[in-house]
């Protein structure tokens, strides 16, 4: 009887060994969520366990419209990488959907998002500033002149 309790037990740990040993992925460059402000040269995976051939990376545009199937490529010096060269890209939300395969042999699927921003987005243009300068400093200029002369015109009396 012990001896089908430690089989038993034994065949729980492989078992779940084997359901944890699916890559799992850690981090991505460009990161989910991020506003770049200049076109990524591609986009990377970082995986915690090495991967085997049978990758994919799609990067999708606005309104999930397939945008570009990449050529993913396992990084050579580090097979726990998955990358892909980016062509270059017009400004937009991008969505960036992959299949890496274990070596176990079992794919893994995952998606997540980044925004390329205009060339001069966060940057006002030269017509915000004049407009600011006009709208704002004009009237603050007005005022302080007119205040200016009526504190000549009651301090000359």
């Amino acid at each position: 009887m012990r001896k089908w309790g430690w089989l038993g037990l034994t065949a729980v740990l492989l078992v779940a060994g084997a359901v944890q040993a699916h890559a799992r992925l850690l981090r991505a460059s460009p990161a989910a969520g991020a506003e770049l402000s200049a076109a990524p040269a591609e986009i990377r995976l970082f995986f915690n366990e090495p991967l085997r051939a049978g990758n994919e990376i799609t990067l999708y545009g606005r309104d999930f419209s397939p945008t570009i199937a990449l050529a993913a490529a396992i990084d050579p010096a580090d097979n726990r990488q998955l990358f892909a060269p980016v062509p270059p890209l017009a400004p937009g939300d991008y969505t960036v959907q992959w299949t890496a395969v274990s070596q176990d042999g079992h794919p893994i699927t995952g998606s997540y998002t980044f925004t390329l921003l205009p060339p001069d987005a966060g940057r006002p243009s030269p017509v915000v500033w004049l407009i600011l300068t006009l709208g704002l400093g004009l009237p603050l200029l007005l005022l302080w002149s007119k205040r200016a002369l009526l504190f000549r015109a009651s301090h000359r009396d």
